[in-house]
């Protein structure tokens, strides 16, 4: 027969997914930087939990869980910045992110539920840098200083090494020592699929 909790557990999944995907559209959204990396920040630590739960749900069923693997287009322009951000969003969600630059991809290995948050918080910071950049070019140009190009390209780099730790640190929120060895037994498993 069909399992109840696993009926309960897809329900729970699809409700927080929801709250994670309106969390970012809200940040998407918003004109102000500050606030956008704050509600992508909160995002990450819903993540983190649902990451959690799953990694419970999964050590317990009888047949485990394993790793697979996720191609995520990189491309032009600043496609070093954006692997940069993709394997700080990788880094934060316990998966790995492997570059590929002539094929204009990463590979992004890790379990479906972390490999689904990479994607979905990725595009998103995607859409949030972009509109930074571009209220900062605003403020730039309002300021008097015409030289865009050269403004442009420090910005992207600048943003995954300030994002990454945040989202780590959001990240980590989520994780008790008595989660440590189950999170640990799926960090080994990714590596060794890596």
């Amino acid at each position: 027969g069909r399992d109840p909790a696993a009926g309960a557990g897809r329900d729970s999944s699809a409700r927080m997914l929801t709250r994670i995907r309106a969390l970012l559209a809200k940040a998407e959204a918003t004109g102000f930087p500050e606030e956008a990396e704050a509600l992508a920040a909160k995002a990450q630590e819903l993540t983190a939990r649902h990451r959690i739960d799953e990694a419970l749900l999964a050590a317990r069923a009888p047949a485990k869980d394993a790793p697979g693997a996720l191609r995520i287009g990189v491309e032009a322009p600043y496609e070093q910045a954006k692997a940069v951000l993709l394997d700080a969003v990788a880094t934060a969600n316990h998966c790995r992110a492997v570059w590929n630059e002539q094929l204009s991809f990463s590979t992004v290995v890790g379990f479906e539920a972390d490999l689904a948050a990479v994607e979905l918080l990725y595009t998103s910071l995607l859409v949030q840098a972009t509109h930074a950049m571009t209220k900062a070019e605003a403020a730039q140009r309002a300021g008097g200083r015409k030289r865009t190009k050269t403004f442009r390209q420090p910005f992207p780099a600048a943003y995954a090494p300030r994002m990454g730790p945040r989202l780590t640190a959001a990240a980590e929120t989520q994780v008790t020592d008595d989660l440590l060895p189950v999170l640990a037994s799926r960090e080994v498993a990714v590596t060794a699929h890596t």
